[in-house]
């Protein structure tokens, strides 16, 4: 998590710029938008084990333009998109599902593009 980590979090509203940031598909947004097609190289998914034996889910996309590490996140640690969310001491948001930390990853990751 360490290296080049830009913390991005995204915004409350899903809207930004007029554009949709929870449909958008990020493999879409770097093969239209970034000529860049994404592989399985540039995701990492990350799970954890909790005290109650129960399996959570992070995920990390690696930008392979610049190398940016992008961590998924909700802005909140309650309901979010109707799905709930944790964070550990560390700051690492968990979700219940490795589909809900990639869906996260995804907005966090556009968002941050809509922002340059």
């Amino acid at each position: 998590f360490q290296s080049k980590q830009k913390n991005y979090q995204p915004q409350s509203n899903e809207m930004k710029n007029g554009y949709d940031t929870v449909t958008m598909s990020l493999q879409d947004v770097y093969t239209q938008h970034r000529n860049t097609p994404l592989t399985n190289s540039d995701f990492r998914n990350v799970v954890n084990i909790g005290e109650d034996f129960v399996p959570c889910y992070s995920a990390l996309f690696i930008c392979p333009l610049d190398q940016t590490v992008y961590v998924a996140a909700s802005s909140s640690t309650e309901t979010t998109n109707g799905t709930t969310t944790t964070k550990d001491d560390e700051g690492i948001t968990w979700y219940k599902t490795l589909k809900e930390a990639r869906d996260a990853l995804s907005r966090v990751v556009i968002s941050a593009l809509l922002d340059r």
